[in-house]
């Protein structure tokens, strides 16, 4: 099962923008309708809801009250919670302790937090809803996902189980009262109901966005910079409502700035000469967008082929190295160096001397620590594709790959004019460098 992309939900939107009116959750629809999906036979749901009630069922909740800063921390991936556990760090540290509530993957991010603290699935199954409020809900719920089949001619199949989840993420939320609200994203159904029934909130921008993303509930958007703001208003979010406050996971950055690089640093891992290409990994997503991985397997191969050193750093999605075996054969899989997990990914990239990518925000962490980047060039899945245009690094492919990294990979006049445009475009793009962090804690405490 796929996401859709940008041109299927630009395909659909028309079919379903006038239900979204009706009931804002369902535009998550744009995250949770998979291609290929089937809809779970309701047996099988049963029995999850079933032993979930058990578990859960027992359990209290101790509601947020009408003054407490409410935090989602759902997904426990480095460019989500990295955001989110600076603030909350943060504002633990002051006499603010949120209230959190969490998935059972990002449990373990917040093991000796000492507030109140909530199982979104404690949400789901406990007492704190009546079963006529649960039947309603739920009755509703799979109203709205037969009409969207309806609308769509039943070409996908709607899993009402998320609409489910969305409106009651809203009743909770409505009853409780939180002051203000912060989370990562409305992506998914849970955290966008979340916001449907809460008055003041926030999301914290956590990477790269699309269509996929908008519209936004939560009252504002916290993004990295103007550059950011304007993109969102491109997507049709109110310009008001976006407040550039940077990027708290990049805070960090400014700090390894100030090191000196390790000539050495690759030694570990075979390597000894220089220049050394970082190559940020997306094939996870060779599904949505195959033309695009294949372009950047052929732009790893030539370097690989000249001579040129290769680090990968592979997605947290990827569990395996089927794909790269597949494309790069073994003669060259020979040649490649992926990284260490647990290697410090700020240091690998400070260390390198050139990043190569389809389309990451690593690409901007790079810039930051002074990297050159080079974007494939016919990358369909970059939703920015206008970076380099700006200065924000260089378009690359098969053919020129070679000489751009021979330019500016090493110590050159090209490397220092070519840093300095970057750091142009860094200008518009990323603002509170090493102080964003504090920002969002400052804004959030005018609600408290």
């Amino acid at each position: 099962m796929a996401l859709l992309t940008v041109e299927e939900i630009d395909r659909i939107s028309p079919f379903i923008k006038d239900l979204e009116k009706e009931e804002p959750v369902i535009s998550a629809w744009r995250y949770h309708i998979r291609k290929g999906e089937k809809r779970s036979k309701n047996e099988f749901r049963f029995i999850k809801d079933f032993v979930k009630k058990i578990i859960y069922g027992r359990k209290k909740i101790i509601l947020p009250g009408k003054k407490e800063i409410v935090i989602l921390i759902y997904s426990s991936t480095p460019s989500t919670s990295g955001s989110l556990m600076p603030v909350i760090k943060g504002l633990s540290e002051t006499d603010i302790k949120p209230y959190l509530i969490v998935s059972r993957s990002t449990w373990s991010l917040i093991n000796d937090y000492k507030g109140n603290i909530c199982e979104i699935d404690n949400i789901m199954f406990s007492k704190f809803f009546d079963s006529k409020t649960v039947k309603k809900i739920k009755r509703k719920a799979v109203d709205l996902a037969n009409e969207i089949e309806r609308r769509l001619n039943g070409s996908i199949d709607v899993e009402y189980n998320w609409i489910y989840v969305g409106l009651m993420a809203k009743k909770f939320a409505e009853r409780c009262e939180a002051r203000f609200v912060l989370a990562d994203s409305d992506e998914e159904a849970f955290r966008k109901g979340f916001f449907l029934g809460t008055n003041e909130s926030a999301i914290l921008q956590h990477g790269f966005f699309n269509n996929r993303l908008f519209p936004i509930h939560s009252k504002y958007h916290f993004d990295w910079g103007p550059y950011f703001s304007k993109k969102a208003e491109e997507y049709g979010h109110p310009v008001e409502r976006s407040i550039s406050i940077g990027c708290p996971r990049f805070d960090v950055i400014e700090k390894i700035k100030k090191d000196k690089r390790d000539p050495n640093f690759f030694k570990k891992y075979g390597i000894e000469k220089k220049p050394v290409v970082l190559a940020i990994s997306g094939v996870h997503i060779f599904n949505l967008y195959p033309e695009s991985i294949e372009l950047f397997f052929e732009t790893l191969k030539k370097m690989l082929k000249s001579g040129i050193e290769v680090v990968i750093k592979k997605h947290p999605a990827e569990a395996d190295e089927k794909i790269y075996n597949r494309f790069l054969g073994g003669e060259l899989m020979s040649k490649v160096k992926f990284a260490y997990i647990n290697e410090d990914f700020h240091r690998l990239l400070f260390n390198c001397d050139f990043v190569y990518t389809n389309a990451s925000t690593a690409s901007l962490e790079a810039m930051l620590l002074g990297v050159p980047v080079g974007w494939q060039e016919g990358a369909k899945e970059n939703p920015f594709p206008d970076i380099p245009l700006l200065g924000g690094g260089i378009y690359v492919n098969r053919d020129n790959i070679k000489d751009i990294v021979k330019e500016i990979g090493g110590d050159s006049i090209e490397r220092k004019k070519f840093l300095e445009r970057q750091e142009v475009f860094l200008s518009e793009a990323i603002v509170n460098r090493g102080t964003a962090t504090n920002k969002a804690i400052d804004f959030i405490k005018n609600f408290y």
